[in-house]
């Protein structure tokens, strides 16, 4: 586990072994696994929340961590179709709300329905038309008779 951990996490300018996670076990959750002695124990911190516009808390999973001259700042994915931005002053122990960083929607699952929908449509086309030649070859048949 040390191994992974180290592998996808962010080594901050205070030495610290910041590795982001999130638990997908029912309700999107994200969090940060902190090491202060160079990987050997770490700490967990709280979920990372936000609320949307009408106070339903988002989804959030695979944070991504970058650090500035600010601090450190997280890109995470939501269940909401946004990309959200939260940042931390204290070295990741705290994040502030996340807010939407990118207004325009992901349009992973989206680009499926007009799909789905031509799907749809050859389909009933393509009963429909085997009932058709279906009708035409009996009447064939019974005038060929």
């Amino acid at each position: 586990m040390k191994i992974i951990k180290e592998i996808i996490s962010k080594i901050t300018k205070s030495g610290k072994i910041i590795a982001p996670a999130s638990s997908e076990q029912g309700e999107w959750k994200a969090f940060f696994d902190i090491s202060e002695d160079g990987g050997n124990t770490w700490t967990r911190t709280d979920f990372v929340v936000a609320k949307d516009n009408r106070g339903k808390t988002v989804g959030m999973i695979q944070p991504t961590l970058w650090e500035d001259e600010k601090g450190l700042h997280m890109l995470i994915r939501t269940n909401m179709g946004h990309i959200y931005k939260s940042d931390s002053t204290d070295g990741g122990k705290t994040w502030s709300e996340p807010q939407v960083y990118s207004p325009y929607r992901g349009r992973t699952y989206d680009a499926f329905f007009p799909l789905l929908a031509v799907a749809a449509i050859y389909l009933v086309m393509v009963i429909f038309f085997t009932k058709l030649v279906n009708i035409l070859e009996r009447r064939l048949r019974k005038s060929e008779r």
